[in-house]
């Protein structure tokens, strides 16, 4: 186990602390519920006015937009990594530094590679229509994604996680409305004009919002701080971006191999689970941000690996098998009266939820890899991820002869289950020492098998009955069941976390809210 100085207990609600982490971490997620529901209604919209095809055209313009967005010099990501530090030492005025530069920086860069997209557009051919629109519409979202991406960072940076939630909230509002609108009104054109205008509207707000929290920027480059950002920042985007083929190899896989139909239906069910797992990964980075505070600040290494420990089993063990119960109660409903012609995604969406216990967004057990600048033993981890993936796929795909939607989603989920091992004991056992990386990984193994055996009695994969009412009362029937399955090992996690006593105590002020009639509490300190 690694072990460090500075071990002395923390007060409750100091940085750091698990009473300040388990409160910034309801109050960052907690927030989230609404702008993904907000974003799911949006999507079954979307998908009600728009058939499979068409949303390919969508879902195609998202994937290579993720690709360009990762093309970069990483001044945001070395932001991400600086700005938690700096905090933690008291460095005020190198934090303004910092934002400035990593601001300024990214735009410019992004802008770049917008123009480099257009390039290779209008060297391909001058082809007019549809695909021109949608090159064109690819790289201003590059650019404009740039300024929400880069407060995002800022805020994370200072823990403002109240203020991340609200900003959040309102772009994912802007977005859920933005799009089923320009669907009515002027079909695939329509949504990829209105996710322009949103785009830009988010970014926007977010540089509004941070300025009144006191994440000031000005219009500035300093050589010094921008290598210092770049230093660190190069080495881990090109360490991450193997995670973004091992995230979306599903996608190009189903695209490839199925065509744009295929894709639309995939890519539906992906959209959910993405949103799902947005819950529990925004928890992750309350952790992240906190953890490298706690490294800014002189925290022991043994403190922070038994905090770490703890919060993967909460997550392992409360917040993704609820998340999942709760999807799986819902989502199948929702798509087969709302959206039928999607109802083939249903069973895809039941598989891919597991994926939630593997992904390393929900452990981030590599942080003291970011603390310690080893970016090689990252980057090695993601292209394990890839490779993982990509044979779990291609050995289901070949293996058994079809190419079946299930299939991919099979695959992807087991290869993401060996991408897990792997991090347990590779930055786990390096946290825990071999014998805490086998329990790790034998506590992993036990919640997703018991949510997995769950999901399959109660979840409803198959065909719809009757009528809305009968499938409903049925629905409600299965989730209260599965529900009751669910809480033994609920249960388990807040014994193993000792988060029971922060669980009542947010409940008890919450009751007293109610019963008051007074404003909501703060869960942040």
């Amino acid at each position: 186990m690694v072990t460090g100085v500075g071990t002395e207990p923390e007060r409750p609600g100091a940085p750091g602390s698990r009473r300040s982490i388990f409160r910034s971490a309801v109050a960052y997620s907690g927030t989230n519920l609404i702008g993904q529901a907000a974003t799911a209604v949006s999507g079954f919209v979307l998908r009600r006015i728009l058939p499979p095809e068409l949303m390919g055209v969508w879902n195609l313009v998202m994937v290579v937009r993720g690709y360009l967005q990762a093309i970069t010099l990483g001044a945001v990501a070395g932001a991400l990594r600086e700005l938690p530090i700096l905090r933690g030492q008291g460095e005020a005025q190198e934090e303004v530094r910092s934002r400035s530069v990593s601001l300024w920086y990214s735009l410019a860069e992004a802008a770049v590679v917008a123009l480099g997209l257009w390039a290779y557009g209008a060297w391909r051919g001058p082809v007019f229509g549809l695909r021109t629109f949608a090159l064109v519409v690819t790289g201003l979202l590059v650019v404009f994604g740039k300024i929400q991406e880069a407060y995002i960072t800022f805020f994370q940076g200072a823990a403002l996680y109240i203020a991340l939630s609200r900003v959040l909230l309102v772009s994912s509002l802007v977005y859920a409305i933005a799009l089923p609108v320009g669907a009515l009104l002027g079909g695939v054109r329509g949504v990829l004009a209105a996710a322009i205008v949103a785009e830009l509207g988010r970014g926007l707000w977010s540089a509004f919002v941070g300025g009144r929290v006191g994440l000031a920027t000005r219009v500035m480059f300093d050589g010094a701080v921008w290598r210092r950002l770049v230093s660190f920042g190069m080495g881990f985007r090109i360490a991450d971006y193997p995670q973004i083929f091992f995230l979306s190899l599903d996608l190009l896989w189903v695209s490839r191999g199925l065509g744009l139909k295929a894709l639309g239906l995939y890519a539906f069910a992906k959209s959910i689970y993405s949103q799902s797992t947005d819950i529990t990964t925004r928890i992750g980075t309350v952790l992240f941000t906190r953890t490298l505070m706690q490294h800014g600040g002189g925290v022991g290494r043994d403190k922070i690996a038994r905090d770490m420990l703890r919060f993967m089993q909460f997550q392992l063990f409360v917040s993704i098998p609820l998340v999942c119960w709760a999807v799986a109660a819902s989502a199948p409903l929702l798509i087969r009266h709302i959206t039928p012609l999607y109802a083939d995604s249903v069973p895809v969406l039941l598989v891919l939820l597991l994926g939630a216990f593997f992904i390393s967004q929900n452990n981030i057990i590599y942080t003291l890899w970011i603390v310690d600048k080893r970016l090689v033993s990252y980057g090695v981890s993601n292209v394990v991820g890839v490779v993982a993936t990509g044979g779990a796929i291609a050995a289901l795909w070949f293996g058994t002869g079809r190419a079946t939607l299930w299939g991919v989603a099979a695959g992807t989920v087991a290869g993401y289950a060996g991408y897990f091992v792997y991090m347990v004991f590779s930055a786990g056992r390096e946290l825990w020492g071999v014998k805490g990386a086998w329990k790790a990984l034998g506590q992993a193994a036990f919640a997703a098998a018991w949510t997995a055996g769950v999901l399959r009695t109660f979840a409803g994969g198959g065909g719809p009955p009757p009528g809305w009412v009968h499938e409903l009362v049925q629905a409600a029937v299965s989730a209260g069941l599965g529900l009751i399955a669910l809480a033994p090992l609920i249960a388990i996690g807040v014994w193993l976390t000792g988060t029971g006593t922060d669980l009542w105590r947010l409940l008890a002020r919450l009751a007293r809210t109610l019963v008051r009639g007074g404003p909501a509490p703060r869960v942040e300190p």
